[in-house]
């Protein structure tokens, strides 16, 4: 469940992570948002050129259940309830914020809509992938489907 001291812990994690946690060590100091933590320095020199039709078409393959879709990378979530969708959106957007890069998104009760894009280079960078599979690595260990 999104909520709680889970959400508080996934909060933690997008912004650095205690390494005392109890539960950081039980998963042995791999929680998803904390396996390849995004640096100051890397998130200034990751790409915010578009990506060519087959370097999308290649990217879409690293990040399961999402589609292409009017020129975005887009994902439609279900969750049980509007708190777990909503928790789900504040543990993104923590993400998010960390990276610079915002989605497009839209919240209905449980459902959750998700559409990725670089505005400023006309498409889809790397940037929109990394916040998939970032988004995809949440989602892992949460209820989100």
């Amino acid at each position: 469940m999104f909520c709680g001291t889970d959400l508080f812990r996934r909060c933690v994690v997008a912004r650095g992570g205690p390494q005392d946690d109890p539960a950081y060590l039980q998963t042995k100091g791999k929680w998803p948002t904390m396996e390849n933590p995004i640096t100051k320095e890397q998130r200034q020199t990751m790409k915010r050129e578009r990506l060519s039709e087959q370097e999308t078409i290649s990217a879409l393959k690293e990040v399961p259940g999402w589609t292409l879709q009017a020129g975005k990378l887009h994902r439609e979530l279900h969750f049980p309830s509007f708190v777990e969708a909503f928790g789900f959106m504040s543990s993104i957007a923590l993400v998010a914020e960390s990276m610079n890069h915002h989605p497009e998104w839209s919240n209905v009760y449980g459902k959750v809509t998700l559409d990725l894009s670089t505005h400023d280079a006309g498409g889809i960078t790397s940037l929109d992938v990394e916040l998939a599979k970032r988004a995809n690595a949440l989602l892992a260990t949460g209820p989100g489907r």
